[in-house]
């Protein structure tokens, strides 16, 4: 017992060694396995088949695969991919150009995982699975719908800590709404997102966190109120990309719960957009509990192309909005880049912004920030008016996003954490930065491009998971809009814990780095410029977007059974409630509609209904009056023949 216990407990020290080792010399993972005995082949296999990348291919010889028991019980997050190219390479970004002939006889002969084997895989060998997605690489075929997922199975999942649904088709959302999952963070992006389903989701009695995306037009205030009003347990809402019909008082009638601490909102800069959907921000200082809040972020994300939606035009921040994020005395993260800020308002608040002004006049407020004992990171962008030329190197388009998260199948992600441990929206990256020196010198400098994960996907065996790419940046070109090193420096100084400031957004320059763990005074701080790197754009439009998903059936993919006709049955039955209640609004508009036309009608005419006690005629028939409308001052004239039966009495 002794020596098992000690062999267990050396496992797990190797296990931390090797997490460094192989993060710095991803080359050793096959000696590690094959030729350092079982100790160290059994730690590299905790660290190497943590977090993995499975290619949805029948034939793929990866040992999940080919050997489930041996590896996959050592999985914690699981990502299904496309499967590779016959000339692709370990690394997403070694591709060669292929024609569409070949392609479409290489997409042709690829089988899927077949249902069974993934079956087998998630039931018997993943006892430790903590995190499942399905994230293709691409985008589907030029020729090919969509696919939408019905989500048959949705009941007889298990209580977990994140679930992530997209793309469901209307039965999915029906599937969803009658079997609201039990789940701590979800996340939900699809067209048929309604009310109803909202309000079926409020009975989650679990949620912590949620996160809601829709393009289509089904959800409304009733909604996002039933959401907010009726998770109880509800800590962080975030709302990305969010059409529906919201109204220009959406906020006045909603009331946040007690637990509720995070409120983030997130709109494209590129649209397209409807015309109202961003109407609904200006009821957000009527918004009661808004105070309670200690993470506020009303931000725009960036794609680089294309020209800014009318919708998402900076406007001048409402009056209104300053007094209400000025009085929120419980607030530690607070980002507003959707309007644009004044010099005067942003000496009110210091947030994430963008500046109505030149950037070097941020520098002039010095200040305003040198009170600031908490701020450590100040991220601003600048209209374009203010900034005409062009960036000389690539521009970082939103804070916190990698790169890669252009790509990488899971969409374009909008990072909103401004300190350790900042909350991201849409997108598995971590760091807004990741770089390797300086920008002091003109020379060209080579920027590795982050990984989607924290825990680094080059140390995974599988095909395709991807190493750190490189982008070549040549900075020789002197740019006009930058300020120059030492007033940053100087600033920065000032404000006592400012480690991060950062240009960001379409005229993106870069950021500045305060280096403050060394210095042993104010004049030892050392600030460093560092460019930005973005995806450039021949590899977004590269022939390997086209995807597989959809080209070959799955076998074995049916669900069948006593659970499936009662998960089934269970699905009927919220359409058949569902559809009865809307029949049943629909009466009562139609009510309510014929009762105004009909109240219309009857003043239009000159004749008025009066009560029986009160001006009926000897034959029954009701009294003719002049209507009010056509009384001068449109008042009804006093009747004197109306007779008040309580004072006679």
């Amino acid at each position: 017992m002794a020596a098992r216990d000690a062999l267990v407990h050396s496992e797990s020290i190797l296990t931390q060694i090797l997490t460094t080792v192989l993060a710095h010399s991803p080359n050793l993972r096959i000696p590690l396995l094959a030729e350092c005995g079982r100790p160290f082949h059994n730690a590299a296999a905790n660290v190497l088949f943590k977090t993995f990348l499975l290619s949805d291919s029948d034939e793929a010889l990866n040992p999940v695969v080919r050997n489930p028991a041996r590896y996959a019980s050592r999985i914690k997050t699981l990502v299904v991919v496309d499967p590779p190219r016959k000339d692709q390479e370990s690394t997403l970004f070694e591709l060669d150009e292929t024609g569409e002939e070949d392609e479409d006889e290489e997409v042709s002969g690829i089988r899927p995982l077949s249902g069974g084997r993934i079956r087998d895989i998630f039931s018997t060998h993943t006892p430790h699975l903590k995190r499942f997605a399905f994230a293709p690489t691409s985008a589907p075929r030029d020729n090919t719908l969509p696919l939408k997922w019905d989500a048959p199975s949705l009941s007889v999942l298990p209580p977990l800590a994140h679930l992530r649904l997209t793309r469901l088709s209307q039965s999915g959302a029906s599937a969803l709404a009658s079997h609201p999952p039990e789940v701590q963070h979800l996340e939900l992006d699809f067209v048929w997102l309604d009310d109803w389903v909202c309000e079926r989701l409020a009975r989650m009695p679990r949620v912590k966190r949620m996160t809601i995306s829709t393009g289509g037009t089904k959800l409304t205030d009733r909604g996002v109120s039933a959401l907010v009003e009726g998770c109880e347990t509800l800590e962080v809402l975030e709302l990305v990309e969010v059409q529906g019909r919201l109204s220009k008082s959406l906020w006045s009638n909603v009331e946040l719960l007690p637990m509720l601490h995070t409120l983030k909102i997130a709109l494209s800069e590129s649209g397209p957009h409807h015309s109202w959907t961003a109407d609904h921000l200006l009821s957000l200082p009527c918004l009661v509990g808004l105070n309670q809040l200690t993470t506020i972020s009303i931000t725009r994300t960036y794609n680089g192309y294309g020209p800014v939606d009318d919708v998402a035009l900076p406007k001048p921040v409402p009056r209104e909005v300053v007094e209400a994020f000025a009085s929120c005395d419980k607030v530690k993260h607070l980002e507003c880049d959707w309007w644009a800020w004044g010099i005067d308002e942003l000496k009110e608040l210091t947030l994430r912004i963008t500046l109505d002004a030149p950037f070097a006049r941020l520098l002039s407020l010095t200040s305003s920030f040198a009170h600031l004992a908490h701020l450590t990171r100040l991220y601003v962008s600048v209209p374009s008016t203010h900034a005409p030329s062009a960036p000389p190197s690539p521009v970082l388009q939103t804070p916190g996003v990698s790169p890669l998260g252009l790509v990488n199948g899971y969409g374009i992600g909008v990072g909103m954490g401004v300190g350790p441990g900042g909350i991201m929206i849409g997108s598995p990256t971590s760091s807004p930065l990741s770089l390797t020196r300086s920008l002091k010198s003109p020379a060209k400098l080579v920027l590795p491009v982050p990984l989607p994960e924290s825990e680094s996907l080059a140390t995974s065996p599988v095909v395709g998971a991807g190493n750190t790419n490189e982008v070549i940046i040549d900075s020789s070109t002197v740019d006009t809009v930058v300020p120059p090193l030492r007033d940053v420096r100087k600033f920065m100084r000032r404000c006592p814990k400012l480690v991060l400031l950062e240009w960001f957004g379409r005229t993106g320059r870069g950021a500045w780095v305060a280096h403050r763990e060394d210095a042993k005074s104010v004049a030892g701080i050392k600030v460093e410029y560092q460019g930005c790197c973005a995806m450039d754009e021949s590899v977004l439009n590269a022939p390997w977007t086209r995807s597989f998903l959809g080209t070959v059936p799955r076998q074995d993919a049916e669900w069948t059974g006593p659970e499936a006709e009662a998960a089934a049955e269970a699905v009927r039955e919220y359409e058949t409630e569902r559809d009865g209640e809307i029949e049943r609004e629909k009466e009562a508009k139609r009510k309510l509609a014929a009762a105004g036309r009909k109240r219309g009608a009857t003043v239009s005419s000159g004749v008025v209904v009066v009560p029986e006690t009160c001006g009926v005629l000897g034959n029954g028939k009701p009294r003719r009056r002049q209507s009010s409308a056509s009384e001068g001052l449109g008042k009804p004239k006093a009747r004197d023949d109306c007779v008040d039966w309580k004072r006679l009495g």
